[in-house]
């Protein structure tokens, strides 16, 4: 990233997102601002569980969570409608925001692939469609011209 000029960066107040974007700066002083609507997916309930105790707990949201994330919908989670609705109303702010800027974004996996769901147009059912972004990977969204 060093070939852009990073005027501002926006990042989820989780510890990983945190130190992600620690890495990314390199103690460059860029003015940072802490945003609770780029964290990952609430997965109520899950909250702090192995995949094999989800999987036991409710194995048809499980699939779901995995496999038909349009249908995922347990009692006390987020569904993916609404963790697409937060990011990209987020982004869409910061955009707003922050135009004519370079912008860098530290969020998480889950979150970044539903965002991405709705910049490509691809419906949440087809959400398992898309390539999993890796870890320290960048993106670069511009506004069209």
């Amino acid at each position: 990233m060093e070939q852009y000029e990073i005027h501002k960066a926006y990042v989820s107040p989780l510890q990983r997102a945190q130190d992600t974007l620690a890495l990314i700066i390199d103690k460059k002083d860029i003015e940072v601002v802490i945003s609770d609507n780029l964290k990952e997916i609430n997965l109520g309930p899950w909250e702090g569980k192995t995949k094999q105790e989800t999987a036991l707990s409710d194995p048809q949201q499980y699939n779901y969570f995995w496999q038909g994330q349009s249908k995922f919908n347990l009692s006390g989670a987020e569904t993916y409608q609404q963790l697409k609705t937060r990011v990209v109303s987020e982004l869409q702010a910061i955009f707003s925001k922050e135009k004519g800027k370079n912008i860098l974004v530290v969020s998480h996996w889950i979150a970044i692939k539903a965002a991405m769901a709705y910049y490509t147009s691809t419906p949440l059912s087809e959400l398992s469609t898309l390539p999993d972004p890796k870890n320290g990977e960048y993106t670069i969204l511009s506004e069209p011209k």
